[in-house]
């Protein structure tokens, strides 16, 4: 069914009751919790066999834990070429993205279990994992950070060698902040969901992202590592270090560690060990890797009904699509404003009111499927047509509607939230070939992959926007009906699109070039992580 203002009210309405601030409980995470985590976790292996994931992942929904921790993104920054081949974005390319994430997703995933991080997720070629012990050392879980960087590049090495021959090198930048985030679960009991809300996340993603591989540190990381190793020098910056020179500066010396020094020999043995074991799974078969194959296929519409537990990659689907990027403009200030002033619930309430009226525009009424929430973002994808036949025009123009709708049922949330001059949503568009399957280690450690140039290119475009504007990528914009590319101008974005103007447009009832709000685009850093 198309949207309707008065069944998204009465939706909105309904979340709010089911969501009142009063009812979210906020821990830090400390001693006291992991001592309550570790009697969870015994009651639950004794009744169920099974250990609970960890102690951040299948949080309640009314809870959110205040987490202090260091913050890594690694960035697989050579990603998007592996996506395309000499004949271009071609189903052939498309499995060996899939192979070189598949291999890769697995190989960091082992590293961070035994250097006792948490992974939060992997987002395409990004990798999110915190360090949040020792709770009472802030420059030793940076230091922990940095040396974990260090052996994601040694890793990926080995892995090149051992699973690849050689042809799949991975080049990484690594960006790493500190501070206090919010951590909550807004998943399903089959598919978990950790997020971490806050800016120390958004800047250690926001460094991460860029052409340059190497080790970025934030200032305020930078400034905790010198208070407390007096051997680094005022000077010493870490911004565009190699990861192995980056290390060395932490240690007070200068240039890259001799193979030789006890830091590089720990970190070597960790890297044989993580190999060893995946090897005794290899031989086991319990894991498969490198040239792992993949079969595709098109999935009946509409897209709302894939099972993310179906897929694997010898059942993954893969069909033109439009993929949308709605991020929630303003959202980081506003949680960094709520942990400064106590206000946390009411964040956390506005956070799970909007994301969740998001995800009921793009599935109930566009019969979309979500594919995960970044943060404060929701990625999605959309496709209409008849059977496993997407028809392309009509697939951009409910795209279009979708994200008119997304956006008239933010504001009237942000009305009932009371929260309508402090927040706002950019909104990317996006039309391609586009594989949707998991990856990763086998089981509960398996990750939801959705990945391909337009996912690149809907979620460059949302970067670039202001919490006012929707934009169409340039497939999006030319496999367009003709009045939605008058409407949205040549390559450019438009202001303040609802439901209302968007059923105007469609029906021509009134003239496109009165509505034009363009403007050239463009590209900058994506904001989904940092707005």
């Amino acid at each position: 069914m198309p949207w309707d203002a008065a069944v998204a009210t009465a939706r909105i309405n309904t979340a709010i009751q089911n969501a009142p601030r009063a009812s979210f409980m906020v821990e830090n995470y400390n001693a006291g919790f992991m001592a309550r985590f570790q009697v969870r976790n015994a009651a639950h292996l004794a009744s169920t066999g099974k250990a609970l994931k960890s102690a951040l992942v299948d949080l309640p929904h009314n809870q959110a834990v205040l987490v202090d921790g260091v913050h890594i993104y690694a960035n697989l920054i050579n990603f998007g070429s592996i996506l395309i081949d000499k004949d271009g974005e071609t189903s052939r390319s498309h499995e060996r993205a899939l192979q070189f994430l598949h291999t890769y997703y697995s190989a960091f995933d082992r590293l961070i279990s035994q250097r006792g991080a948490i992974r939060v997720d992997f987002h395409g070629a990004r990798l999110h994992a915190v360090i949040i012990e020792p709770f009472d050392d802030e420059a030793r879980r940076i230091q922990a950070a940095i040396e974990l960087s260090q052996e994601f590049k040694m890793l990926a090495d080995r892995v090149n060698d051992e699973f690849f021959g050689g042809r799949e090198p991975a080049s990484l930048r690594v960006g790493i902040d500190s501070g206090k985030c919010l951590a909550i679960d807004d998943g399903s009991k089959s598919e978990a969901e950790p997020l971490f809300l806050g800016s120390a996340a958004n800047v250690a993603a926001k460094l991460a992202d860029g052409e340059e591989t190497g080790l970025f540190l934030s200032e305020r990381a930078q400034a905790i590592l010198r208070s407390d190793f007096t051997s680094l020098e005022d000077d010493v910056q870490f911004s565009a270090r190699p990861l192995d020179e980056g290390l060395a500066l932490m240690m007070g010396r200068k240039g890259a560690l001799n193979p030789g020094h006890p830091a590089m020999i720990n970190a070597k043995a960790l890297i044989e060990s993580v190999i060893r074991d995946w090897r005794e799974d290899l031989a086991l078969g319990r894991v498969e890797l490198g040239d792992v194959k993949f079969s595709f296929h098109e999935h009946k519409l509409p897209l709302r009904d894939i099972e993310f537990q179906d897929l694997m990659p010898s059942n993954t689907v893969r069909m033109p699509m439009v993929v949308i990027f709605a991020d929630i403009d303003g959202y980081t200030r506003f949680v960094d404003d709520a942990i400064r002033t106590g206000r946390v619930q009411q964040a956390l309430q506005a956070i799970h009111v909007l994301r969740a009226e998001l995800n009921n525009v793009l599935y109930d009424d566009f019969g979309g499927r979500k594919i995960r929430y970044i943060g404060d973002c929701i990625h999605g994808v959309l496709a209409s047509g008849t059977g496993t036949s997407v028809d392309e025009e009509k697939t951009v123009r409910e795209a279009v509607g979708c994200a008119s709708g997304m956006r008239s049922s933010f504001n009237i949330a942000l009305g009932a939230l009371g929260l309508a001059s402090d927040l706002g949503l950019a909104i990317g568009i996006e039309l391609g070939q586009t594989p949707i399957t998991r990856l990763g280690i086998r089981g509960d450690r398996s990750l939801r992959c959705c990945t391909s140039k337009a996912v690149q290119e809907s979620e460059a475009l949302q970067g670039g926007l202001d919490g006012t504007e929707t934009a169409l990528g340039d497939n999006a914009h030319a496999a367009a009906p003709g009045i939605v590319k008058d409407y949205f101008g040549h390559g450019g974005t438009v202001q303040g699109l609802e439901y209302d103007v968007y059923e105007a447009i469609i029906a021509e009832k009134i003239e496109a070039p009165a509505l034009v709000a363009a403007k050239p685009w463009q590209p900058e850093p994506n904001r989904s992580h940092m707005s």
